[in-house]
């Protein structure tokens, strides 16, 4: 079953520009999410791939999420074991790749948005074609990792089919954003056009042998390690959280009309696909000033998709968070960095909970 409600979001939620026209000219996208009736996932039935673009302006940086997945993996060792090489899928600009040839593994990324390629990445998109024409053997153990790249993939069981057809030997850590930490929190700002797949662990488990599963990052997101016994599939049916995910637009226009009626400038706490997400759905509303800050430097100064909404420099955010001004948090897990890095003396609205502290 499809919402019946449809929404228009930007078509990509990671690219920043270096001018607010171009910001302004990006492609938008709709969503309507489903259920699908084989695997269980929602999937955005919108999804137009011809909206999607990998480029210069696509920023993949995000030292939290590193720094998040480092953790869980010293704590889960085991996940590693036995593995002779490692291949990430979507490696950003190659950092977890980096982390782990320096911790002596063999490891190999591939992702479009790499300026260049070498010796251990290669900027073009994961093929079995490729990784043969590379010399990377498929008849090692490998463990492919994918983080935060499956919801991105349409028919992704059958993206991991791919892999494991390629790979008899493999097991796949996938990383994805809970459908129930959405659900829970209430972050309306995950729903997006280019995360077109909305996971929870079972789904997983119910198509493929689970190895191992956790979260992290406050719960927010989940890890699950599988391998290619596949599972029959099953014939899903019609359950809450569908109507729970539509209730999730209720909310936005709730968080949207609070922040309206405070009649105070804006400034969002995160630059990435949250923030750019909030950024249109509520710049042509307010009338007072809309900001953005990100603790990534690389991101002060750029336009956000889209809304054409300039991310602050460090100075003018820590001048600003002092006045009298709003500071909207796109994710909870963040907002103990916020106040322990920044000390902000101006109220703090978190998306899908409202003030922190009186107006």
């Amino acid at each position: 079953m499809a919402l019946d409600l449809t929404s228009t979001v930007p078509a990509n939620s990671s690219r920043l520009f270096s001018s607010r026209a171009e910001a302004l000219r990006q492609p938008i996208g709709r969503i309507k999410f489903e259920k699908h009736n084989s695997h269980g996932y929602y999937l955005n039935s919108l999804f137009d791939p011809t909206l999607i673009l990998y480029d210069e302006n696509y920023s993949t940086v995000n030292n939290y999420h590193l720094l998040e997945t480092i953790k869980y993996l010293e704590n889960t060792r085991d996940i590693l074991d036995n593995v002779e090489q490692i291949i990430e899928i979507g490696c950003g600009h190659g950092e977890f790749v980096q982390y782990l040839i320096d911790q002596q593994y063999k490891a190999f990324g591939f992702d479009p948005v790499l300026t260049e390629s070498s010796e251990f990445l290669f900027n073009q998109f994961w093929s079995p074609k490729l990784e043969s024409h590379l010399g990377i053997s498929a008849e090692k153990h490998t463990l492919y990792v994918l983080r935060c790249v499956l919801p991105h993939i349409p028919n992704p069981f059958d993206f991991l089919k791919t892999i494991f057809n390629h790979n008899p030997l493999s097991k796949v850590l996938i990383e994805f954003q809970s459908r129930e930490a959405i659900l829970e929190k209430k972050m309306w700002t995950q729903l997006s056009h280019d995360h077109v797949n909305l996971f929870s662990s079972n789904d997983f488990e119910e198509q493929f042998k689970l190895i191992a599963s956790g979260s992290f990052s406050s719960g927010e997101w989940k890890f699950v390690l599988i391998s290619g016994n596949e599972k029959p599939s099953i014939e899903h049916q019609i359950d809450s959280s569908t109507y729970d995910l539509q209730s999730l637009f209720a909310q936005r226009d709730l968080d949207i009309s609070d922040l309206i009626q405070s009649n105070k400038d804006l400034v969002i706490y995160g630059a990435a696909g949250k923030g750019i997400v909030f950024a249109y759905s509520i710049n042509d509303l307010v009338e007072k000033s809309l900001y953005a800050y990100d603790d990534i430097d690389s991101k002060h100064g750029l336009y956000m998709e889209c809304s054409g909404v300039q991310v602050l420099s460090r100075t003018r955010f820590k001048s600003l968070i002092q006045s009298e001004v709003v500071l909207v948090v796109m994710n909870p897990a963040h907002l103990t960095h916020l106040i322990d890095t920044y000390n902000p003396k101006t109220p703090i609205y978190i998306i899908g909970q409202g003030f922190l502290n009186d107006k």
